[in-house]
């Protein structure tokens, strides 16, 4: 393979579909450049206000943001803030590694 590998992050996003609009809005606004989201379904035993049994329910959503980590600590701060208490939503990170041309496409947070 020609070229490098740039570490970037992964962004994932569970949370009920009325936030779905809300969300997508402020992921341009927190500096992604893109996102991917589709219905999401599950089973698991959180146990917190906002995710009646679990998120079994078919109105949840999965959102994934590649991006800088710059912008990753923006949108985890986003999505924990006390905005969403009591509304199920979850949200975590990894590490991704892309070709240099495609992280050429990020923005910088």
């Amino acid at each position: 393979m020609k070229g490098q590998l740039i570490e970037v992050r992964a962004v994932r996003i569970i949370c009920d579909s009325i936030l779905k609009d809300r969300v997508l809005k402020e992921l341009d606004t927190l500096g992604a450049s893109g996102y991917t989201a589709w219905p999401a379904y599950g089973e698991g035993t959180v146990a917190e206000a906002g995710w009646p049994n679990s998120f079994s329910a078919p109105n949840r959503i999965c959102v994934e943001v590649w991006c800088r980590p710059s912008v990753a600590e923006k949108i985890v701060d986003y999505c924990q803030g006390s905005r969403f208490e009591g509304i199920g939503m979850i949200v975590g990170l990894q590490p991704l590694w892309i070709h240099e041309h495609e992280a050429a496409n990020l923005r910088e947070g």
